[in-house]
């Protein structure tokens, strides 16, 4: 028997519109109906959103009269979402669109922010229930507690203080709330592509097996339950966390009109970047690579006009463009604290072949987008106002791409500050001694106290264990004891040394926050400075229009690699940078490969 084909492409102007056939025999096979619209003419409809999954099992449906095979979950959902009586209108993307065809699906992706902002609602399918999660249990007490805050702005949900029903379906509160955390552990919360379909749909409606729950009865849960004088355990506290609060706000902001808002599009241009956007949502899954950027662009007004999906081309040219396209748009170069260093840049494409980066390009599908890669803050890719404590070491120094670069070469400016001569790690078996016999063989001539301030500052990139900025002294016994602790063991025992660091406890968690597995460098040009594994001597320490901080850059020949940014001591102001500009010193070109 012939199966169901596609009979000829659609464009973004276009949409699919599936109708699902009514019965109300469970054990029937699922018959649809698949129609072409335009998009302004199309009938209204449901969008579909659920959790492909890894299974590679395929089940039958009729698509047209004819045999098409879908994914396991996929036919799950259609099974348990036909109607009894008469038809269901949806949209789902594994048939909507024809996954064979790299140029459909380049069109679709691109109208996807449209296709589920235009829906009527979305439903999101969780999966069957489940006797052994009490998954009806755990939907029936979301209802029970989100439900009665319906209708409440936001601020009165987050001070509501609900007390929690004594039970539900007869079970306590210890068991329904782990019910509802196996729900939120659900594989479709870890979803990339659920990101906008949870943020930019006017409805959506949670479905697992035949309980369903509007989304807000599950966010006003989420808000409002820290506040609530049940959840003071730690067990039950950390539940109301399950839920991604960007994720939350995310959805708020696009959900706001501009006649409630005037400057909405103005707030989300500052705040919805796609680099933010990829920050925020770096634990999520997804199985093409490509993804990474294309399921986020309909959130990000920032790149929305100029990225283009495009299913053909090769991985690493899509982040080559993702790359150049952000640094353009936003003119600095905060992108370049995600690179890895020059021996980590590849990416892997559905094909199993690796494809070599330009070191200055992230690998966005690397699991390796984390804060611990960072030296000088712990949340990077926020928007921050200036007076924070961020640091620019070159203010009002915008970055301004050469487009005639080739495509893996990439111009940058500013002033090499040194070749980096001596490098030591700063862990506890002798390697933060010798780090400081290097900042005093560095700064011999120095004072001691200048020697004591430069190596504590660098150690802990000027920033308490908050990201906040240092204390302008480090005097006093709490700051003494800790020093002696580490820099002078001879003659000390262990449970002195353990005693001592744990009284200088703001000390001592600054240390392990920005120095711990960190490594310290010295320059040709005495200066100190803290960078990330990977540096090695022989490298360049340059600072660079546009950049937060200086960088590390490895020659290759006339060209360079990029390693990673780094904290360089006495530098991080802005100050040298003017100084430079004032005396009309001319800038370095660096080729970054």
């Amino acid at each position: 028997m012939a199966h169901f084909q596609y009979s000829d492409s659609i464009d973004g102007d276009q949409i699919r519109i599936l109708t699902l056939r009514p019965s109300s025999d469970p054990d029937s096979m699922v018959e649809c109906q698949l129609t072409a619209y335009d998009r302004l003419t199309c009938r209204p409809y449901d969008a579909l959103s659920y959790c492909w999954g890894e299974s590679k099992e395929r089940r039958s449906i009729f698509v047209n009269d004819l045999p098409f095979n879908i994914g396991v979950r996929l036919a799950e959902a259609l099974h348990h979402l036909r109607l009894p009586d008469k038809d269901r209108i949806l949209w789902t993307d594994a048939i909507c669109i024809n996954q064979e065809s790299k140029v459909e699906r380049t069109a679709q992706v691109k109208r996807m922010g449209d296709t589920y902002s235009g829906c009527f609602k979305t439903l999101v399918w969780l999966g069957p229930a489940s006797e052994q999660d009490q998954s009806t249990v755990g939907m029936k007490a979301i209802d029970s507690i989100g439900g009665p805050l319906a209708g409440k702005n936001l601020m009165e949900v987050r001070t509501s203080m609900p007390r929690l029903p004594p039970s539900v379906l007869g079970r306590d509160i210890d068991t329904y709330l782990l019910a509802i955390r196996r729900i939120l552990e659900r594989k479709w919360f870890t979803r990339l592509w659920v990101v906008q379909e949870f943020c930019l749909a006017p409805q959506v409606d949670l479905v697992c097996g035949q309980d369903v729950i509007p989304l807000s009865h599950l966010t006003n849960m989420q808000l409002s339950l820290p506040w609530s004088p049940d959840m003071q355990s730690p067990t039950r506290y950390g539940l109301a966390f399950l839920l991604d609060p960007w994720l939350l706000s995310t959805r708020q902001l696009f959900q706001v009109t501009p006649k409630e808002t005037p400057k909405i599009e103005e707030l989300k241009l500052k705040t919805c970047s796609l680099l933010s956007n990829m920050w925020n949502s770096r634990a999520r899954r997804c199985e093409e690579p490509k993804d990474r950027v294309y399921a986020l662009l309909a959130l990000s007004p920032d790149v929305s006009d100029v990225l283009i999906p495009d299913y053909d081309e090769p991985l690493a040219v899509t982040f080559i463009k993702t790359t150049r396209v952000i640094l353009k748009r936003h003119q600095n170069l905060d992108l370049l604290f995600l690179c890895c260093g020059p021996d980590t840049s590849f990416v892997q494409n559905k094909e199993e072949e690796n494809e070599k980066l330009p070191s200055w390009v992230p690998n966005y599908n690397a699991n390796t987008v984390t804060a611990e890669n960072n030296v000088w803050t712990l949340r990077p890719l926020n928007n921050y106002l200036p007076g924070s404590d961020r640091h620019f070491t070159a203010t009002g120094s915008p970055f301004v791409p050469n487009d005639s670069d080739p495509l893996d070469q990439l111009t940058v400016s500013g002033y090499n500050l040194g070749t980096i001569d001596a490098v030591s790690s700063l862990g506890w078996g002798g390697g933060i001694q010798q780090a400081y016999q290097l900042v005093q063989e560095k700064l011999a001539t120095s004072p001691a106290t200048n020697m004591r301030e430069t190596f504590w500052r660098t150690v802990i990139s000027n920033r308490r264990h908050n990201s906040m900025p240092a204390e302008q002294a480090i005097e006093g016994s709490e700051f003494e004891g800790w020093w002696r602790a580490i820099t002078n063991p001879d003659g000390v025992t262990d449970e002195e040394t353990a005693s001592r660091i744990a009284a200088a406890d703001n000390y001592n968690r600054a240390y392990w926050q920005h120095g711990h597995q960190r490594l310290l460098f010295t320059t040709d040009t005495s200066f100190v400075g803290l960078s990330r594994a990977g540096i090695r001597e022989g490298d360049h320490v340059c600072l660079l229009a546009g950049g937060q901080t200086p960088f590390v850059l490895r020659p290759c020949g006339r060209e360079f690699q990029i390693v990673c940014e780094a904290y360089v001591h006495g530098i991080m102001d802005g100050g040298l940078w003017g100084g430079r500009k004032a005396s009309e010193e001319p800038r370095t070109e660096f080729v970054l490969i």
